[in-house]
This record gives structure tokens, C-alpha cells and sequence, in this order.
């Protein structure tokens, strides 16, 4: 779970709950330091509460619960508004969310090199945390496909091999467009309309976008777009395809250069204009479109990381022992 999706699930509690009433304003500061993370991702939270009407804009400084008609409370968030729990436990719930990124970034590019064991005492000790904050960032990184335990007990991560990529993207598009068919007519226009404004500003700079705004484009379809699909089981098994996601988060534009015309801009918008038309059988062919082209991108994106990259300098990320093999072998297509 990125950052902003951690910050708006807390939020969303908070006001589903009744802790965070109609009328209570939300802005980017205060949340950015009682979430211990910088504006940007509160910014994105904040978006997508807003996209799903649970905020409203009004005439001051940032954004209110409900629709807008509530009288304004202006108070500062504190933990137990937000959780129902005392600051310091909530300060340890979020201990292991601020390592989240830059442990996933490290472990995204040592499985697109290979298979990696995965030390959990040393990134404790890396990090200086215990060894339960360390297990909770590992546990919530194995989610997404980057990373699992094998028979032996011992973390691994999972190759992102040709194999591996060609067999996630056939089942992304089975899985994908059946969410995307019952999402469908679940989608907030206004949530829509959102998604379509950020495409719109990010090919009028493109290439000049930051990777975070690449990772939000891609959120907006592949998770916000479908989490409004009924059937819950279909969205889990989805999660562990997104390690395909995750790794462009943190290779592209960074570690591989963006390329002279937009990834997937174009291909988005295809998809996200159809469904604001009310055409779901247009929408799921520029899905499956969008999914047949990103994985021949994506392909070429990992090629050359490996090509060039390098296993982390880091002391929890080291070599397999000799001979051994398990679950995760398989021969590369």
C-alpha cells in the first residue's frame, strides 16, 4: 500500500466512523506532520476522498467532510480522531508505513536482478528498528508479489523475470476486465472527471512528470477505477499482480530515462473516456489494449535495468545460498 492510500484508508476511517464529522477541514500541513510524510501524498489522499465525495471544497483553506452544507469545524486532527487510539500508539501503527517506499524501492530492483534473500534481523538492524516493525514492512511488501517467504521459512524475492511478466499481464487482463466490468457503472463522474484532469496535466509536461505522478496515473486505473467492483475476492487476487505496477514506480523516470512519447497517457485516457461516455464494452477493449502494449514495455523497461542496474549496497539483501532451490524456480520463456 503507497503512502497516499495509507493516509486516505486512515482518513476514510475516521470518517466513516464519525470521529472526523460532517464539517471538520482537512488541509495538506497539519496532516502532512501528524503523518510523519510530505505534502504530496496527503495532497493525492485528500484527492481521492474528494473524488469519492467524502470531502467537499468550500470557501477557505482546504477541504471539509460530507457534502458541504455542514457548519465548519475548524479544530486540528490529532490521532484519536483519526484512529481512536492514543499518539504514541498511533506513532507505532505508522512506524513501519515511513520505511515502507524506500525498502519496496530497494527490493523492487534486487527482484528484477533475480531471487534475493531477504534478512529480517539485519533490516532491523539496518534501520534500527525492532525486529516487529521490520517483519510489518516486509509483510506488507510481500503483498504486492515482490517479495514471499519460502518453504523454508526464509524471506525471497520473487523474480520479475520474462516468465513471470508474461504470465501476471495474462492474468491481469482476465482479472482486470472482469472488475472493470462490474466497476463500471459504480465509478463516480466526479472521480472520473478527477482522473481525466491528471492525465490532461501530465501529457501537457510530459516528459517534465514526476515518477510520483506516473504511480497516481496508474493507481487511478488499475486500483481507484477498480475497487468499485462488488466482488472483493476478484480485487484480492488482483493485489499480487501489483508488483508490475510498483516496479515502473520505482524505475521509471528514475533508474530507466521516460521515453520520447508518454508510456501510457494516451492509453488511459482511451479507457477513462469510455467510461465517462457510459460505454463499458469500449472501456474494457482500450483496457485490454492498454494492458497488451504495457507488457511489451514493461518487458523492455526490465531489460534494461538489467542491463545496467545493481543489487542494493545494503546488508538485509544478499545472495542465495548455493544449490538451493524451491516453489520460485522456474525456466525463463
Amino acid at each position: 500500500m503507497r503512502s497516499y492510500e495509507k493516509i486516505g484508508a486512515a482518513l476514510r476511517e475516521g470518517i466513516r466512523d464519525g470521529r472526523l464529522p460532517a464539517g471538520t477541514v482537512l488541509q495538506e500541513a497539519p496532516l502532512a506532520e501528524l503523518f510523519r510524510a510530505s505534502r504530496s501524498p496527503v495532497r493525492q489522499a485528500l484527492e481521492a476522498l474528494l473524488g469519492d465525495g467524502l470531502l467537499s471544497r468550500h470557501d477557505g483553506r482546504g477541504l471539509v467532510v460530507g457534502d458541504g452544507r455542514a457548519a465548519v469545524l475548524r479544530q486540528p486532527p490529532d490521532p484519536a480522531a483519526l484512529l481512536g487510539r492514543p499518539a504514541d500508539d498511533f506513532q507505532r501503527v505508522w512506524a513501519w508505513q515511513r520505511l515502507h517506499d524506500e525498502v519496496e524501492r530497494i527490493l523492487v530492483r534486487a527482484c528484477v536482478l533475480g531471487r534475493f534473500r531477504v534478512n529480517e534481523a539485519e533490516l532491523a538492524a539496518h534501520y534500527g528498528i525492532g525486529r516487529t516493525v521490520a517483519r510489518d514492512v516486509l509483510v506488507r511488501i510481500q503483498a504486492s508479489g515482490i517479495l514471499d517467504k519460502t518453504e523454508r521459512a526464509h524471506w525471497v524475492t520473487v523474480p520479475l523475470d520474462q516468465a513471470r511478466v508474461r504470465h501476471l499481464y495474462a492474468l491481469r487482463i482476465l482479472l482486470e476486465g472482469a472488475a472493470l466490468t462490474e466497476a463500471a457503472p459504480a465509478i463516480p463522474h466526479a472521480a472520473l472527471s478527477d482522473m481525466r484532469r491528471r492525465l490532461r496535466d501530465a501529457r501537457a509536461t510530459y516528459p517534465r512528470v514526476e515518477a510520483g505522478t506516473l504511480d497516481r496515473l496508474e493507481h487511478d486505473l488499475h486500483v481507484a477505477c477498480l475497487r468499485h467492483a462488488a466482488n472483493r475476492e476478484l480485487l484480492e487476487a488482483l493485489r499480487r499482480t501489483r508488483c508490475i505496477i510498483v516496479s515502473s514506480k520505482h524505475l521509471l523516470g528514475t533508474s530507466v530515462a521516460l521515453p520520447p512519447d508518454d508510456p501510457f497517457i494516451a492509453e488511459h485516457a482511451a479507457v477513462l473516456d469510455s467510461l465517462a461516455d457510459g460505454d463499458a464494452a469500449a472501456a474494457l477493449a482500450a483496457l485490454r489494449h492498454h494492458l497488451d502494449s504495457a507488457r511489451e514495455k514493461v518487458l523492455h523497461r526490465l531489460h534494461v535495468f538489467r542491463e545496467a542496474g545493481r543489487l542494493p549496497a545494503v546488508s538485509f539483501v544478499g545472495a542465495m545460498p548455493a544449490n538451493y532451490t524451491d516453489k520460485y524456480d522456474h525456466q525463463e520463456s
